[in-house]
């Protein structure tokens, strides 16, 4: 299997233990894949002694037995969400991820390239947007995220779609 793929996975768990020494579950699916899951994860979990742990018949799901009486399910895709990195929804994909700071870098960069483009100065564009000119030198210089309204304006000043400046 080539690495930074989507592996296909058969969302079924098999079994799951507790161990008390490193506050974890084993999880083990179906297809003999094992993962731990935290308890600090699991925000249901109010920290109590864990009495019991089972898997759903259908496997879509392990719950968790508290001294307290308090009773929770994880779910197969939250094992997947936090362990598996091949997983399409996996929390720390990248593909997924677009800091505030980049995408106001690009769009900044689209601004001043489509401005200078047309000819124009920070000072002209203001004026056709009604956006102030220190606020269009924010947001060409990557220091600030513009709001749809203020997207769209600077579009129309630009003559494109806002979505042109994305």
């Amino acid at each position: 299997m080539r690495s930074g793929t989507s592996v296909t996975m058969n969302p079924r768990l098999k079994d799951c233990f507790y161990d008390a020494e490193r506050r974890e579950f084993l999880v083990i699916f179906r297809d003999g894949r094992l993962y731990r899951v935290r308890r600090n994860w699991l925000q249901e979990d109010d920290g109590g002694e864990i009495l019991r742990v089972r898997v759903e018949s259908d496997g879509s799901a392990f719950r968790v037995e508290q001294a307290s009486e308090h009773r929770f399910e994880v779910p197969w895709d939250f094992v997947l969400y936090h362990s598996e990195p091949r997983y399409q929804y996996y929390k720390r994909r990248r593909t997924q991820q677009v800091s505030e700071r980049s995408m106001a870098t690009y769009i900044g960069w689209r601004v001043r390239e489509l401005r200078q483009r047309k000819g124009l100065t920070t000072y002209e564009l203001a004026k056709r947007s009604g956006i102030l000119r220190p606020n269009i030198s924010r947001i060409e210089s990557g220091r600030h995220v513009p709001s749809v309204e203020t997207l769209d304006r600077l579009a129309r000043a630009l003559g494109v779609s806002p979505a042109d400046l994305l």
